[in-house]
């Protein structure tokens, strides 16, 4: 069997001696990374090559920077030689419809299962990355979602950010020729903050062959007090978390678990790349929750699957209160489930424990899927 070909190498001049913000854009032959510069990279089969960063137009934050000491650097120069570390799980990504479509990360699995996640307000796919690297056992086949205005896809009105309306589009984006394979796959859905509206309104419509729903620490927002703390959320964000590091500032500040560094991969991964100006709009994303036709404790009652609720120990947003009252709607409900040191970021804070509730969630493990190559 022959060696595996060596990993490739990027040398950054950087003032801090490192990458600063950790990112990479997947080419056919090599990985580049690091927008405070260009990058030189070097990988087998490939040329040296130097890439102006600017032209990055996507990221994805499956990437460890491991410092070593500098190697084959002029001399005088300041360097840090860094090797990239690729995950062993990539996705493929499918997009549907215009720039103001939706996208959809698949990492392929070992099993016949599937599940599609859907990310709240102002978050992107990637969040879910943490828990496909976690995954216990062998991973059934991962859908992540990027929903309209989110992620790479253009922004979009007021009106097309509803939950009801965006769960129309994500059914109607399952139904493409692109997702044939899984047109008719029974899946378990599972959805994190607002995204876990979009996941009820999504099998009230009868979208997808659903096995199961996830909810993962989300609150009812037809409840007064929630609407109000919301808006207070809206108003924050309007006074000056204008750019990723802002954001995480104010995020961290209001939650004691809240791990800045995952925090900002993610958020930057969301963001543009013109500086990391945060262009989602989270304001206008809220307003359009609280306008939504889908009323999540009703809706629930009328679902006749199993319903799993996720919520963090510390999480203001989705309080035992609130998860037993959801619980208390459903046909099927299953055991709360409560993750110890996190609030509501749970899909970066702690993956590992997550992924293992919803794991145990799941169905049990089918025949491994034969794979071609």
């Amino acid at each position: 069997m022959s060696a595996p070909p060596p990993r490739p190498t990027c040398w950054c001049p950087s003032p801090r001696g490192r990458c600063a913000w950790p990112e990479a854009r997947r080419l056919p032959e090599i990985w580049i990374s690091c927008p405070e510069g260009p990058c030189r990279v070097a990988a087998a089969g490939a040329s040296d090559l130097d890439f102006c960063t600017a032209a990055l137009q996507r990221s994805t934050p499956l990437v460890e920077f491991i410092s070593h000491a500098p190697q084959g650097v002029p001399p005088g120069t300041s360097t840090t030689k860094a090797t990239i570390q690729m995950s062993d799980a990539q996705p493929r990504t499918i997009r549907i419809g215009a720039d103001d479509g939706i996208s959809l990360r698949i990492w392929d699995g070992e099993t016949d299962q599937v599940l599609l996640l859907i990310h709240g307000m102002a978050d992107c796919s990637w969040i879910w990355a943490p828990l496909v690297e976690n995954w216990p056992g062998p991973r059934p086949t991962f859908i992540a979602v990027d929903l309209p205005g989110h992620g790479d896809r253009a922004p979009v009105s007021r009106r097309e950010m509803k939950s009801d309306a965006v769960a129309e589009r994500l059914a109607d984006a399952l139904k493409s020729d692109a997702l044939t394979g899984f047109a008719r796959t029974p899946m378990w859905v599972a959805g994190h903050s607002a995204g876990a509206k979009v996941a009820i309104g999504l099998l009230k419509r009868a979208a997808v062959p659903a096995l199961g729903l996830t909810l993962v620490d989300t609150a009812d927002d037809h409840l007064p007090n929630m609407r109000d703390r919301l808006f207070a959320h809206v108003a924050s964000m309007r006074k000056g978390a204008a750019n990723v590091k802002g954001l995480v500032s104010r995020i961290t500040g209001a939650d004691p678990f809240a791990n800045p560094a995952l925090l900002d991969s993610y958020f930057r991964a969301a963001a543009r790349h013109d500086g990391a100006v945060w262009h989602v709009p989270v304001a206008r994303g809220i307003e359009a929750i609280l306008a939504t036709d889908i009323d999540m404790t009703g809706d629930l009652a009328t679902l006749d699957v199993p319903v799993q609720v996720i919520r963090g120990a510390g999480s203001s947003i989705c309080t035992d209160a609130m998860a037993g009252k959801f619980l208390a709607a459903c046909a099927q409900p299953l055991p709360l489930v409560a993750i110890p040191r996190a609030g509501h970021g749970i899909t970066m804070a702690q993956p590992a424990p997550l992924a293992m509730a919803l794991a145990t969630a799941l169905p049990a493990a089918a025949e491994p899927l034969r794979h071609s190559g």
